[in-house]
C-alpha cells in the first residue's frame, strides 16, 4: 500500500505578498513575470494562489535574474530545478510539513519522514538530489554534489552557484507556514486528531 493510499497530500497556497516575502522579488518585478506569462496571473477575477512549487520556480527565476540570466531564457530550465528545490524545501526546514490524522498513525509517517528522505521522495519525486547548480567561467549549469571537489581539483577560477539546500530551508523558514500537509484519510470521523509538524533534516 503506497503512501497515497492511506494519505491526502496537499501542498499549500500563498498569496502575492506571501510569495513576495518569501521569495524576497519585488512586486513590481512578479508583476511584470505575471503579464510576461512566467507566473498564473489571474484566477476568476483574482490574482491567483501560487502553490510551494511555483513559490520554487519563482525563487529560481529571481535566482537566475541576479545571475544574469533573464527570465526567458531561465523559464526553460527552472522547471525540473524547482522540483528539486522544493524537495529541499520540505526536507530543510523545521515545521515545512505537516501531518495531521490519529495520533499513532501521525507519529508513525513523521518518524518516517524525519528518519530518511522516502517519504519526501514519494511525494515531490525529484530528478536530481544533488545540491549545487554551477556555471562554470560562464558556461551552461550543471548540478554538482559537492562543490569543495571543483575547488580542490582547480576547476575554475570563478563560477556562479545556487546551493538548493540553502535556498530550499531560506523558503521554508519565510513561508512561515507549511509547505506540505498530509491528512490522515481517517474511517471514523469521531477519531481523534492531532497535528504534528517535521523536523528539518540538513
Amino acid at each position: 500500500m503506497g503512501l497515497r493510499d492511506s494519505w491526502n497530500v496537499e501542498y499549500q497556497t500563498f498569496g502575492a505578498k506571501e510569495v513576495l516575502e518569501i521569495t524576497r522579488l519585488p512586486q513590481p518585478l512578479l508583476r511584470l513575470w505575471r503579464q510576461r506569462g512566467y507566473l498564473p496571473e489571474k484566477e476568476k477575477g483574482r490574482w491567483a494562489k501560487h502553490d510551494a512549487y511555483e513559490i520554487a520556480r519563482v525563487y529560481l527565476l529571481s535566482a537566475f535574474s541576479k545571475l544574469g540570466i533573464a527570465p526567458s531564457e531561465a523559464s526553460g530550465i527552472v522547471g525540473d530545478l524547482a522540483t528539486d528545490l522544493l524537495f529541499f524545501s520540505i526536507l530543510s526546514g523545521d515545521g515545512a510539513c505537516e501531518f495531521l490524522g490519529p495520533p499513532s498513525q501521525v507519529e508513525a509517517l513523521r518518524r518516517q519522514f524525519d528518519e530518511s528522505f522516502e517519504v519526501a521522495r514519494s511525494v515531490v519525486q525529484p530528478k536530481d538530489e544533488r545540491r549545487y547548480v554551477v556555471s562554470v567561467h560562464g558556461g551552461a549549469y550543471k548540478r554538482v554534489s559537492d562543490i569543495n571537489d571543483m575547488i580542490d581539483a582547480g576547476a575554475s577560477e570563478y563560477f556562479s552557484c545556487i546551493d538548493l539546500v540553502a535556498a530550499g530551508g531560506g523558503i521554508a523558514v519565510r513561508a512561515q507556514k507549511p509547505l506540505v500537509a498530509f491528512r490522515f484519510r481517517a474511517a471514523h470521523s469521531d477519531e481523534p486528531k492531532v497535528r504534528r509538524l517535521s523536523h528539518g533534516q540538513r
